[in-house]
């Protein structure tokens, strides 16, 4: 019996077709470019990797062409050891200077709050003249949490603390539609808002309910400014420890150089091998002369 025409052989799937699929294909590899087969990336300099393969040609003096190829090879090896050392370099600069998170913030001291990392990451520690304006801005808000403003209370804090009052003007445009023209004091403390269980309240303390507790984080920072200082330097440490865990950079790191140790000895052993062979094809008195030299 004979097999049906109809049947075929499979054909292999092979690779990608098209040339974006190759260039997708071949740039699989390149995260850190330890293992990617592109030498230059679209980054990097064609010349200057040119001029790395001229030195080492220079250094090596290659005879043939094995010798050639695995002058070019440690060319190669150490473009890839130099680019992981600039990823390594830029990828820690950026972790330790990247701003502390809130989740870090709060594990240097539990009585700190949301607030507490704002108004740090707003304007850092404040101290002498800056913590006792502070202190005197709270202590003017404090008693306006619950109870209204008169218009020369809300004027005394334009005058000495405008952040403050257009934090409350922020407020008055949000809760109203006349926002062409900056309102009086009086129709600023006289503003009431309604919500939506419609119940109302004066918008002066609502404003105050809000803010306090920013302000309230600064003096946090104030009070616990050394102990702030020392965790943040602790949380640098903290990353650097895990970024060394990781643990990729340094196996790649490895990799390469194993793959230098290797190429080293491929190329000493072809040399004397080179050496050794055309001193056995030489005359014996040539011979000896090259052998000394």
């Amino acid at each position: 019996m004979t097999k049906s025409s109809s049947i075929t052989k499979a054909k292999p799937l092979g690779g990608p077709k098209t040339d974006e699929g190759k260039k997708i294909a071949s740039r699989n590899s390149l995260k850190t470019g330890t293992y990617s087969k592109q030498i230059v990336l679209p980054n990097e300099s064609q010349q200057e990797f040119d001029q790395l393969v001229e030195q080492f040609q220079k250094d090596f003096y290659p005879k043939d062409a094995v010798e050639m190829m695995l002058v070019r090879e440690m060319a190669v090896i150490t473009w890839k050891k130099l680019r992981l050392e600039r990823l390594e370099h830029d990828f820690c600069a950026r972790q330790l200077a990247a701003q502390i998170t809130v989740e870090e913030f709060l594990s240097i001291n539990t009585l700190f709050t949301d607030m507490t990392h704002r108004f740090w990451v707003d304007n850092g520690v404040l101290s002498g003249k800056g913590a006792e304006s502070l202190a005197r801005l709270i202590g003017l808000l404090k008693p306006h949490r619950n109870l209204n403003m008169n218009a020369e209370q809300l004027g005394l804090i334009k005058k000495d603390f405008p952040f403050a009052y257009d934090s409350v003007l922020a407020d008055y445009y949000r809760h109203t539609s006349q926002a062409d023209v900056e309102p009086s004091l009086e129709e600023i403390v006289t503003t009431v808002i309604l919500f939506d269980d419609l119940s109302s309240k004066y918008l002066v303390p609502n404003s105050v309910k809000r803010m306090l507790p920013y302000y309230q984080g600064g003096l946090q920072c104030v009070k616990f400014r050394e102990q702030i200082e020392e965790g943040v330097i602790q949380i640098r440490q903290e990353r650097l420890l895990k970024m060394m865990q990781l643990g990729g950079v340094q196996r790649a790191s490895d990799d390469l150089n194993r793959a230098m140790i290797r190429t080293v000895n491929e190329y000493r052993k072809h040399h004397e091998w080179r050496i050794q062979n055309r001193t056995e094809q030489l005359p014996d008195g040539d011979a000896k002369q090259l052998t000394a030299g």
